[in-house]
């Protein structure tokens, strides 16, 4: 049996409450549960910015590539906007006040959140790695290179660390850790190297 007294202490509570704490609690429930359902999806593998045909999805700095109206960050807003606005809401600042921090903070936020999903969908790979790039880069020898053979070497291209085939017209063995140049590429797969 359900016990009354529960649900009369929340008529009661809900009773106390001004007006605009109400909204921010009306706001407040289902922003977070949504929030909860897109940390659920986004762990399980799922971006729910992807899923759906209602995406509005509008890049506002296109030169930042920050992508400020989606779905994710809408939600995030409007958690950060109203679960500040509940915090505040006991503190005695006027109602424009209060709305003007929350959105402030939840501003602050969202702007946050695109910056870091942009900077972790910039480490994924893109797959288009040019290896005629890798000429006059300098690196390392990871896997030896004996004497006028081949081996491996880590160099940095492009901003990213990179492992290429190598191979060596010297008439000594090129130890791990060797720091190399690299000359020129050999059959799109081969990188010859010198000492540096």
């Amino acid at each position: 049996m359900v016990d009354n007294s529960f649900y009369q202490f929340i008529l009661n509570w809900w009773g106390s409450l001004d007006g605009i704490t109400r909204t921010y609690w009306i706001i407040a429930i289902p922003s977070t549960l949504l929030f909860l359902l897109q940390m659920l999806l986004l762990f399980f593998g799922f971006d729910a910015d992807d899923m759906g045909d209602g995406e509005f999805d509008v890049d506002v700095d296109v030169d930042s590539g920050l992508n400020l109206f989606s779905v994710r960050n809408l939600v995030i807003f409007l958690t950060v906007f109203s679960w500040s606005g509940i915090s505040f809401s006991e503190s005695g600042m006027l109602t424009g006040v209060i709305m003007a921090i929350s959105f402030a903070i939840a501003l602050a936020v969202m702007l946050f959140v695109a910056w870091m999903f942009k900077k972790i969908s910039s480490m994924g790979e893109a797959g288009n790695f040019k290896i005629s790039k890798a000429v006059g880069c300098f690196g390392t020898v990871y896997l030896p290179i004996p004497a006028k053979g081949k081996g491996k070497v880590q160099a940095k291209v492009d901003g990213r660390l990179v492992e290429l085939n190598a191979v060596s017209d010297l008439d000594e063995d090129l130890a791990t850790g060797t720091m190399v140049e690299i000359t020129e590429v050999i059959n799109k797969q081969f990188v010859k190297v010198k000492i540096q």
